[in-house]
């Protein structure tokens, strides 16, 4: 509410929609009353979301159904998801983040030219990072200062075959990789930065001696090519006509957003990082029809692959349930033509069972 043109009218103030449960309860109510008035509540239905969308997706799919709503769904469509905000934490004492991102890492040294020599199989390498991320890497994360010096200096010079970092700067960091820090210190001997939301685009900062990025690489690269064409269709070919702003994302419902949600009576609102990934765990065991599928770019260092295969893996997320495809291409895979080919292809394969 209040991103696009959308805007809340009556009574209600846009800040009304501004959090989890305040967000998932109106989309779900929409969803239910659009049922209604267009007599499909026999159809088969699925929900999608990109991004937070993911984690908006299965909040939704959750509203929907509960409490005797009845809205069963056919399936979940997730692109670049996160369901669990902690694997995107860079908090001191939390090594969840550092152990998801190193494969994202390691596939974007290796497309940059940094890992030498190169694998002969990119797959097999993805593997490896993995396998070590949750064993070696992990340890050492969670040994901290109790660490053998011997040991942490092996562990960074694994780290460097797998990074293109020198094993220097990895000892110097303390072996914690955060992404703004590693998009500056990859590239830095090309004078470059990578990009957040996809590593394969690359820019340039005024100098080269900052610890992080002045911009996402691939945020300015593609932002004015979208904002342009939707607004070309919605005024040109669709003839819009509004006297108000569109509002590509609204920065303001961001600072505002509740993350907490609703809380059992006598609970306190201890800080913390929202986690729908045992929502989604819970749906599937009641919804024996559910399935869903998850749309993985490589190079996406916002949602990274590893991060969604680890909560899944660590919420009884039930792996005959879910679909997990994967893309050369990053956050907004659909940017990389073959990648929208085969997502495209993908999600019509998804439905068609129902569909056909």
């Amino acid at each position: 509410m209040g991103t696009g043109y959308s805007r809340a009218v009556g009574e209600g103030k846009e800040e009304d929609f501004w959090g989890m449960d305040q967000d998932g309860e109106s989309v779900a109510q929409f969803i239910r009353d659009w049922l209604t008035k267009h007599r499909r509540w026999a159809s088969p239905k699925y929900v999608g979301g990109e991004s937070y969308g993911t984690t908006r997706a299965v909040i939704v799919a959750d509203k929907v159904n509960g409490n005797f709503r009845g809205v069963t769904l056919n399936g979940l469509l997730l692109v670049s998801t996160i369901l669990d905000f902690h694997t995107a934490r860079f908090n001191r004492g939390n090594v969840l983040p550092e152990v998801a991102f190193l494969p994202t890492y390691a596939a974007t040294a290796l497309y940059h030219g940094k890992i030498k020599p190169a694998p002969r199989d990119a797959a097999s390498f993805l593997r490896r990072v993995r396998d070590f991320a949750l064993t070696d890497y992990a340890t050492a994360l969670l040994m901290g200062q109790r660490l053998p010096v011997k040991r942490r200096r092996q562990v960074a010079q694994d780290l460097a075959r797998y990074t293109g970092l020198s094993p220097e700067y990895l000892e110097r960091v303390r072996l914690r990789l955060e992404p703004a820090r590693v998009r500056k210190e990859m590239l830095r001997d090309r004078g470059l930065t990578f990009g957040r939301f996809d590593t394969r685009y690359t820019g340039r900062d005024l100098d080269d001696v900052g610890a992080e990025p002045e911009n996402d690489a691939s945020a300015y690269a593609i932002d004015g090519a979208y904002v342009a064409a939707v607004m070309d269709h919605l005024t040109r070919t669709l003839k819009v006509e509004m006297d108000q702003t569109y509002h590509v994302i609204r920065r303001e419902a961001l600072e505002k957003w509740d993350w907490l949600g609703k809380r059992p009576p006598g609970t306190f609102n201890w800080p913390t990082a929202p986690n729908v990934a045992p929502t989604l765990a819970r749906m599937l065991r009641e919804q024996p029809g559910l399935r869903v599928l998850v749309a993985n770019g490589i190079y996406d260092l916002a949602t990274p692959f590893f991060a969604v295969e680890n909560t899944l893996a660590t919420n009884d997320i039930p792996a005959d349930r879910v679909e997990m495809t994967y893309y050369e291409a990053g956050h907004m895979m659909y940017v990389h033509e073959p990648s929208l080919e085969a997502l495209n292809a993908d999600i019509r394969r998804f439905v068609a069972p129902w569909i056909s």
